[in-house]
């Protein structure tokens, strides 16, 4: 069985605000503020297992991305179709639209305060319902992790698959205060995100959601818009290599979006080239000059 990160986290939640009322327990001492997570969880995981009452499943492919601050997390369902006949959604059957909608993702910021982290979504392939995304994690070895419900209702198990990078490099979107685009590099490692236009209404689920709201196959087209693109910087076929997406026909297809950034003469400075309203900014940068200057294209200098 595998809850959504929601439906757990309610869970907790309730589950915490029992044990206020019953327990009178102190609330954290002013001195616990929130942090940056520790760096031991930089890098690139992967979830091996969840277990919920005592059963344990793994029934996501999890690709999670943690820089010092900022985080991205795709999850796509292991039995999904590979849709290898698609160029978009118009080629895909109502039902095969339906097989989307049970995707995850999230993107966002994270802190921590001792061992319990939250993480601050900011972009939501799954409708949002109100519920904080917190737990307690445990460092279990040299690339392993437990995340614990502070309830106890599940644990999962989290595998390292690029903890020893200190290279990362962060790309943000941002248009009337609200997250666009984001790009994330760990290492070789990149995870994409795009926001759909409009954020969704607040729901347990996509799929309840659709049927909420009788939605039409435009609708669900729009619901479904919102992409989560993980790959290879380098170490693919080609170049910014996309291996896994919500929207799979962008799979084995180099990234687009890093046609728009540009280095500056020195190499020092990244920038976006987009529309006049969006506000560009790179909060996360370690990556050396001579790397970056492998990676983008630099502008050109005055009067050349």
């Amino acid at each position: 069985m595998d809850t959504s990160p929601y439906q757990r986290r309610l869970a907790v939640l309730l589950g915490l605000l029992a044990g206020h009322a019953c327990s009178g327990s102190p609330r954290p001492s002013p001195r616990e503020e929130s942090v940056p997570p520790p760096s031991w969880m930089h890098g690139v995981w992967t979830r091996e297992w969840i277990e919920v009452r005592g059963v344990r499943s793994s029934r996501f492919a999890v690709q999670y991305l943690q820089t010092p601050t900022l985080f991205a997390d795709m999850r796509l369902p292991i039995e999904r179709p590979s849709f290898s006949r698609a160029t978009s959604f118009a080629d895909l059957t109502d039902a095969e639209l339906l097989l989307l909608a049970r995707q995850r993702g999230f993107a966002g910021r994270v802190t921590a305060v001792a061992d319990t982290i939250t993480w601050h979504h900011e972009i939501d392939f799954q409708p949002r319902d109100g519920t904080a995304d917190i737990g307690r994690v445990e460092r279990a070895g040299p690339g392993q992790m437990y995340e614990h419900a502070l309830d106890s209702s599940y644990v999962e198990s989290w595998r390292s698959v690029a903890s020893r990078d200190s290279a990362f490099l962060v790309v943000r979107v941002e248009q009337a205060g609200r997250l666009k685009q984001t790009l994330l590099i760990v290492g070789d490692h990149f995870l994409y995100v795009r926001n759909r236009s409009a954020d969704l209404p607040p729901a347990p689920s996509l799929d309840s959601l659709i049927k909420a709201t009788h939605a039409t196959r435009e609708q669900i087209i729009a619901y479904l818009d919102c992409e989560f693109s993980t790959g290879r910087v380098r170490g693919g076929s080609v170049p910014w290599e996309i291996q896994g997406s919500t929207l799979p026909w962008r799979e084995g297809r180099p990234l687009a979006f890093v046609s728009r950034l540009k280095l500056s003469p020195d190499s020092a400075h990244l920038s976006g080239r987009g529309e006049r309203t969006e506000q560009w900014s790179v909060p996360i940068n370690t990556l050396p000059k001579a790397q970056l200057a492998g990676l983008f294209p630099r502008t050109r200098e005055p009067g050349r």
